[in-house]
Parts: C-alpha cells; sequence; structure tokens
C-alpha cells in the first residue's frame, strides 16, 4: 500500500490544494492534517481517498508522522507541487538501496555545529539538480518516502513543533537508518513561495536546532 501524509494550515489553503492534486492520484490514501481549521474543504470531503483530521498544530509539521500505515509513507508539504510520476520514480530509484529517501537534505559540518541552519558542509535543494544519489546526516521530509518494513518512526519523540526533519533524522541515526538524496533534475518540483514558513520563522533562532544537532549527532 503507498500512502501520503501533508499537514497544513488555513492561510495556505491555495497552495495546499495544489499540493493534493499533484499527489492524491498516485497513492492509495492520502491522510491530511488541518491545523487551526474551523471548516473542512469541500475538495477534502469529496475525496474517497482522503482521510483528514482537524488539529490544535501543538504538533505543526509533525503530524506528517502520526498516521503511518504499512506499506511505503511518502511526507509531503503543502507548498510543493509533486511530479505527475513522482512516487514511481521514487520507489524506482530506491529499489537498490535500503533507507530512507529524500530530495532534500544536507551533510552536517563536524560537531559541535554553531547553527543548523548556517553551519553545514554541503546542501541539496531539491530545486537544485543533482547528479547522483548521496548519504546525508539531514533530509528533508517535504519529499521523503520510506517503507514501514525499514522506518517507522515514533510521533512521541518529536517533543518540538515543526522539527519534523530534525527528529526524523534523529530516529534514523538512532536505529541505523541510512537517508539518501536522490538523485533529480532541476525544478524536478515545483515550489510555491510563503513568506511565513518554518525556515523564515526558525532560522535566526535556531539554537533548539542546533543543541538537539550536538546532541544526538
Amino acid at each position: 500500500m503507498i500512502n501520503a501524509h501533508i499537514a497544513t494550515l488555513p492561510e495556505r489553503i491555495e497552495s495546499f490544494k495544489a499540493s493534493v492534486e499533484s499527489i492524491v492520484h498516485q497513492v492509495d490514501q492520502l491522510f491530511v492534517t488541518l491545523n487551526h481549521y474551523e471548516n473542512v474543504p469541500d475538495f477534502i470531503k469529496g475525496n474517497n481517498k482522503i482521510k483528514y483530521k482537524v488539529s490544535d498544530n501543538s504538533r505543526g509539521s509533525n503530524e506528517k508522522i502520526a498516521n503511518l500505515k504499512d506499506g511505503w509513507n511518502f511526507l509531503c508539504d503543502d507548498d510543493i507541487i509533486y511530479p505527475s510520476k513522482y512516487v514511481n520514480e521514487t520507489i524506482y530509484k530506491s529499489r537498490n538501496l535500503d533507507g530512507i529517501f529524500s530530495y532534500h537534505g544536507m551533510i552536517l559540518n563536524e560537531r559541535p555545529i554553531s547553527s543548523y541552519y548556517r553551519d553545514r558542509k554541503k546542501y541539496y535543494h531539491f530545486n537544485k539538480r543533482k547528479m547522483f544519489t548521496t548519504k546525508v546526516d539531514i533530509a528533508g521530509t517535504g519529499v521523503m518516502a520510506f517503507h514501514t518494513k525499514t522506518f517507522t518512526p515514533n510521533i512521541h519523540n518529536y517533543i518540538y513543533p515543526n522539527m519534523t526533519d530534525i527528529f526524523t533524522s534523529i530516529e534514523a541515526k538512532r536505529k541505523n537508518i541510512n537517508l539518501y538524496v536522490l538523485k533529480h533534475k532541476s525544478n524536478y518540483f515545483k515550489s510555491i513561495i510563503h513568506k511565513n514558513n518554518i525556515w523564515n520563522s526558525a532560522r535566526n533562532n535556531d539554537k533548539i536546532q542546533t543543541k538537539l544537532i550536538n546532541d544526538f549527532f
């Protein structure tokens, strides 16, 4: 079974709708967390493939890993439009590897680092060409896939909200599971720019993120 997961906020409904429309036809089920929603959008209620819940946003983006099901799980973001063959191509690219697969990630500098967002050895962005598949320390969960026979993270270990990338990477390290950024072409994905995003809100105040990296890596 192939499942996808996404968490969103009301102010991002337009990009969220575009993200859903790009991924839902590629999976068996899409699990959606509607953080702070008062009304469920019609395009969610009207699709039998979509399971949803309304939440208080206390976990933020971490809700993406709260409803994992047996089989393949694709973690998505509400500001990314996914290629039409994204799921099949990802499974094919990972066929000879064992681990967790993403298209976005980084290799850390020697620890201790001074800043999670600025102190890194290599950085691979999902919209930049990646010629070779590479092992990384931190993988982005907006473009991530894994099979539950390899990895099943525990939501209760995600103790701070909106730190899904870090805690997923910590869980992988604890379990000795490799993280990969898969090769891909430039602009493989389409990103929708929001000024109000996790990166902008945290990049100038990343003490907690930095401490987590230095404690666990």
